[in-house]
């Protein structure tokens, strides 16, 4: 695992390079990201981690290696365009939960127009996620737009505050 928690940071870039992700560790040591687009903060420093029968993953790890592929595929679409381009670069991480020994990984995918990321864990019986506390924070000077349903129903789905 050639890294260890004292990582300063990982980089992945979009293609075309408009949108640029960090990953490092957080000043509590939690793995964190930040995200920004033409240069601009889109995402300041965000907290990541899943709690995983019981432990939380997503501090006081060690780090590997990161590995980078470029992907590239299309596929028919309706609407404004036939085909619909799916373009992205992805990079791969190891994860070596320090005290637990659970060794998962992070993958993370950079698209001109956005940033996802997901958990990897790995297990042979049945595992329960107990929790999960990725987190997104966008600068002060944001604005948003989210639809609001004016019933009980909101807080139950998506579009609920």
């Amino acid at each position: 695992m050639g890294r260890s928690a004292d990582l300063t940071m990982l980089q992945l870039k979009s293609p075309k390079g408009c949108l640029e992700a960090e990953i490092c560790m957080s000043d509590t040591g939690v793995l964190s990201y930040t995200v920004r687009v033409e240069g601009a903060t889109a995402v300041e420093p965000s907290e990541m981690g899943i709690t995983v029968d019981g432990v939380f993953l997503g501090k006081d790890v060690l780090i590997g290696e990161a590995s980078y592929i470029f992907i590239q595929d299309s596929y028919p679409a309706r609407g404004g365009h036939k085909l619909a381009v799916n373009e992205y670069n992805e990079m791969t991480v190891a994860v070596n939960h320090s005290s637990s020994g659970v060794v998962w990984t992070l993958c993370a995918r950079a698209y001109d127009d956005g940033f996802a990321y997901r958990y990897i864990v790995p297990g042979n019986s049945t595992r329960r996620v107990n929790g999960e506390s990725s987190s997104w924070t966008l600068p002060e000077d944001s604005e948003v737009w989210f639809f609001e349903r004016n019933n009980d129903w909101k807080l139950k789905s998506y579009a609920g505050e």
